[in-house]
């Protein structure tokens, strides 16, 4: 087994399962924040997506059977639905949890990142970082595995022997490929966060429209871009919007009280003025 490919796999696995609860530490104490924020934001994933959409839109596809044969229309018609659900459950889901999570708990910039984080984290966790695990594990294994003392059939011979072929095959960037759009998703959601709690903060139902409307893009656009494009496109246009997105967000943060400012320019030309001081003595 190549030793890149294995630390390529133990890289995502800490980008994907680690950087998320650092993240959730850093707020933690820079914004002091409690982690009950961060779970607000794990649960309201688990019940919208994993609990509710999740299944449903599951049992919808094997229903349809909708495939890359079945038609140009159909296949963007089926990815727009898909896209709206997925706009609805997490936004729609963010909002709910805003309404009924955060009585008596404020609802701000500080709050937002935290509850973003938590979201964020157990998506990175369950749809990526557990299965790139149980990934290196099966790279770690198979390898080893001898046909001749295990008693397969031919055909389960032949499965065994591609399989290795495919491990043989990796490289090392593959499994950060995944790791990569992990962490541009948890700064998509972090920011997300941000913008659908302005709807509490600024008392305008707008912001919630932002949301959808960011997430119903991307939701159609990358996987579009992805299957009829290329994936280095999708990640691109997924880099793109979450920079703007991030941007946005961080435009939002609260902005110093006139008094801490005034206060801090006293500070500052104090300093000038005993450095000055300093130099003609």
């Amino acid at each position: 087994m190549n030793p890149a490919v294995v630390a390529g796999f133990v890289l995502a696995i800490l980008l994907e399962v680690a950087l998320p609860f650092a993240l959730g530490f850093w707020a933690e104490w820079k914004l002091q924040v409690g982690w009950r924020l961060f779970a607000y934001g794990a649960l309201v994933f688990a019940v919208a997506q994993l609990m509710l959409r999740l299944p449903l839109v599951s049992l919808l596809g094997r229903q349809l059977n909708i495939t890359a044969e079945s038609g140009a229309p159909l296949v963007l018609s089926w990815t727009a639905f898909l896209a709206a659900t997925a706009a609805l459950a997490e936004e729609g889901g963010r909002y709910l949890g805003y309404r009924f999570l955060f009585r008596g708990q404020p609802r701000d910039w500080n709050h937002a990142i935290m509850y973003g984080l938590g979201h964020g984290a157990l998506e990175s966790v369950i749809l990526v970082g557990l299965p790139t695990a149980l990934t290196l594990a099966n790279i770690l294994t198979i390898p080893g595995l001898d046909p001749t003392t295990m008693g397969l059939t031919t055909e389960q011979a032949q499965q065994l022997a591609r399989a290795k072929e495919e491990i043989g095959a990796l490289q090392f960037w593959m499994p950060l490929a995944g790791a990569f759009e992990r962490l541009l998703m948890l700064f998509f959601q972090t920011a997300m966060a941000v913008l659908v709690v302005q709807v509490f903060a600024r008392q305008e139902w707008r912001w919630l429209g932002y949301a959808l409307g960011l997430r119903f893009l991307v939701e159609l656009v990358s996987p579009l871009t992805a299957n009829y494009g290329s994936v280095v496109l999708a990640e691109g246009f997924l880099a793109v919007v979450t920079a703007v997105v991030v941007y946005w967000g961080w435009k939002l943060r609260p902005r110093p009280q006139p008094q801490e400012s005034d206060r801090r320019s006293r500070r500052r030309r104090a300093k000038g003025g005993m450095r000055r001081e300093k130099r003609n003595a």
